[in-house]
């Protein structure tokens, strides 16, 4: 029925469980995986006058990377990959 799933993370238990139900779906349909994360700007721009623009883009690339790093291993732990 599904050839894809996109799920969003952002770390948060909500998410995580949304990873969860999304990687048996996709084990369960034989559909892709696909995990997203999107940095909140609005937050972002609260920081510019305290930090540097470029460090601040780069601190939310980390977390960004951190935060589907984990919804990854979610995955992998229903033997999906995404």
């Amino acid at each position: 029925m599904y050839q894809r799933i996109l799920v969003t993370a952002d770390g948060s238990s909500t998410s995580d469980l949304a990873v969860h139900e999304a990687a048996k779906l996709a084990k369960a349909q034989g559909a892709t995986l696909r995990l997203i994360h999107v940095a909140d700007s609005v937050a972002l721009d609260a920081y510019r006058e305290f930090a540097p623009p470029q460090g601040l883009g780069e601190a939310a690339r980390r977390a960004g990377v951190k935060i589907l790093d984990s919804a990854q291993s979610l995955a992998r732990k229903h033997g999906i990959e995404a």
